[in-house]
């Protein structure tokens, strides 16, 4: 029998679409709701008002986005917990609150467009909808630029754009561009307003979206009236405008025109002014935005006050004034803080539900994959076991230690050259160094790849704490094999100073947290030894591990120069500069003065607190 009732409905209202008149929407709406209480479904009285929505004028709109808006509440309320029809209503609601948000602030209610913009973004951010989402964000960001606060404009233009790029959504990027770029214009930031309308521009003729591509125009337009290009200016509204008039944009119509007779006004061509200003607030009436109103009433008011039409400069006035203050008062900043206090917090209360129903779903996919993890763990401790095996028996096999006393106690006895010194001690460290890199490379690598292998061939693969823990050994993996790259002596593969250096920065930059840029002012090898080379590289090497691990710095400029009878080289960085004490007392900076002076050099070290540090090095050469 409902089903019936259904179908009888459906035919009546098809036969009053027929007619082609939104009348008999109404009367069927009005004859039918009755029948519809008695109907578990809520389709056909949705539909009816959905179209008498998207079909009349603002105003009427408005009513009926409203009881679109309380009807979704109804049924979400009625509806059991666990429906799912839920998701289903909270993205219809989400979509009237938008719709109704927009027509509110079109009608200058910037309260209650505020209030339906962040209620529908607390409905995005459960249903997990980022286009609805992004489009929420610069509405509020519209808002909030009504009512004069455009920092809080930017902030959630700013907002919207990133879910535009996140989404790859090249009609949200356009949007999201051409409003950043207007609060960057409110702000005075003209040149980066401009650079964001033309980015708008490009986008819009590349997606064919003329309605956007004349916004774009129009507001580089206004950019150039600004600064006083009145000739390009008027060109650029006139292009807008026709594309405008071509497509039946009137919203574009009508800002073009209000541009126009301002730019005229701003000439003092009082006359041409108030012809385009007057068109544009009379068609203004059929667009009945709130906004060109107030606009149109204040440059038609310094219009008339320069042509001497004195009666219709105040009424002009007193209408600007009228609108000014229902947006612009002081309750209404208020009362928008307030919402924004209250719509942060539960937004946070859907984050924070979101987040623990995830922890959730971890927290049992680990319960029942435990002996995967322990295989890992297991693992890693056997490794770890290894790792201290191969220190010690290095450290028990290190004779090296014997040579460097006997050469330092030959060094105070019979004077000998510090060159001589400086190259056995090169030697020395380059053999323990070659041999580290050796057994960490053949021993611990081979472990760790044969325990990856164990985990990869064990069951349930797809579970996120095996998958985590092949990436553990993969971590490690790649941290042993740094670590053997660079206690191995990679400069004797290049043989050229210049090549390791090259070398060196390549591998420091591929961890992507410290930027380093090598400048060679004409480094000449012939005159170097190849322990001066050596030498010289782990100097700069030590430099730029002190910067990034000691220092925090970001950005490093290593330059070398060869001179005539000298090599020359320098290391700067960005970090939080050195304590003096640091460097009378610390290792590192020492082993590296000790280096220099074993090679007859100078080093001095220049550095501010939190600016940086600059270190050169001069190092003679036959």
């Amino acid at each position: 029998m409902k089903f019936l009732i259904n179908g009888c409905i459906l035919f009546f209202l098809i036969s009053g679409l027929n007619g082609q008149n939104i009348d008999s929407l109404k009367i069927n709406l009005k004859n039918y709701s009755s029948h519809l209480k008695d109907i578990e479904s809520d389709t056909t009285e949705s539909w009816i008002l959905l179209q008498l929505a998207q079909g009349t004028t603002n105003r009427e709109s408005l009513f009926y986005y409203e009881l679109l808006k309380k009807l979704s509440e109804k049924k979400l309320k009625q509806l059991p917990e666990k429906s799912k029809l839920i998701e289903f209503h909270e993205k219809r609601l989400a979509l009237f609150y938008n719709e109704a948000g927009l027509l509110y602030r079109e009608s200058g209610q910037v309260l209650k467009a505020l209030d339906c913009f962040q209620k529908g973004i607390v409905l995005d951010e459960k249903i997990s909808s980022s286009e609805l989402s992004g489009a929420n964000y610069n509405n509020i960001a519209l808002v909030y630029h009504d009512i004069g606060e455009d920092e809080k404009a930017a902030e959630y233009f700013e907002k919207g754009l990133f879910i535009a790029l996140k989404m790859k959504d090249t009609v949200g990027m356009t949007y999201g561009m051409i409003n950043l770029g207007f609060a960057y214009y409110s702000a005075n930031k003209l040149s980066k307003a401009y650079q964001k309308f033309k980015t708008c521009y490009y986008l819009a003729k590349i997606k064919n979206n003329k309605i956007m591509e004349a916004s774009a125009l129009e507001r580089m337009g206004r950019v150039n009236a600004k600064q006083g290009d009145y000739k390009r200016a008027l060109h650029q509204y006139q292009v807008s405008l026709d594309i405008s008039e071509k497509i039946n944009y009137l919203q574009g119509k009508v800002s073009n025109l209000f541009c126009i007779g301002d730019c005229y006004r701003l000439k003092k061509n009082y006359k041409e002014a108030l012809k385009f200003a007057t068109k544009s607030f009379l068609l203004n009436k059929e667009l009945g935005s709130f906004e060109f109103t107030r606009a149109n009433a204040y440059i038609l008011k310094e219009i008339n006050k320069n042509l001497g039409n004195y009666n219709e400069a105040l009424t002009m006035f007193k209408l600007y004034r009228q609108l000014l203050d229902s947006t612009n008062n002081r309750s209404n900043r208020e009362a928008a803080r307030k919402n924004e206090i209250k719509f942060t917090s539960e937004k946070e209360a859907i984050i924070l539900s979101h987040e623990a129903e995830r922890l959730k779903q971890v927290y049992e996919q680990k319960k029942k994959f435990y002996f995967i993890i322990g295989l890992i763990l297991l693992a890693l401790i056997l490794i770890v076991f290894l790792l201290l095996y191969l220190r010690y028996k290095f450290k028990k096999e290190n004779s090296s230690k014997k040579i460097l006393i006997q050469l330092k106690e030959l060094l105070k006895r019979e004077k000998v050259e510090k060159e001589n010194i400086a190259n056995s001690l090169i030697f020395i460290q380059e053999l323990e160094r070659g041999k580290l890199a050796a057994e960490l490379h053949d021993g611990v690598n081979q472990i760790l790849f044969a325990a990856k292998m164990q985990i990869q061939t064990a069951k349930s693969v797809q579970d996120e704490a095996h998958v985590d823990g092949i990436k553990l050994v993969e971590t490690a993996i790649g941290e042993i094999n740094s670590i053997a790259e660079d206690q191995g002596s990679f400069l004797l593969k290049n043989k050229l100073l210049k090549d390791a250096l090259e070398n060196l920065v390549q591998r420091m930059t591929g961890n992507q947290k410290l930027e380093i840029v090598f400048s060679n002012y004409g480094l000449q090898e012939n005159g170097l030894s190849e322990n001066q080379k050596i030498n010289t590289l782990r100097i700069i090497q030590e430099l730029l591990n002190n910067a990034l691990r000691h220092s925090f710095a970001t950005h490093c400029n290593i330059a070398v120069k060869t001179g005539k009878s000298h090599l020359l080289f320098s290391v700067t960085d960005n970090g939080i500069g050195i304590d003096y004490n640091v460097i009378r007392y610390g290792s590192g900076l020492k082993n590296i003065s000790n280096k220099v002076s074993l090679m007859n050099g100078c080093i001095k070290t220049f550095s501010i607190p939190k600016k940086g540090t600059k270190i050169y090095v001069k190092i003679p050469i036959k």
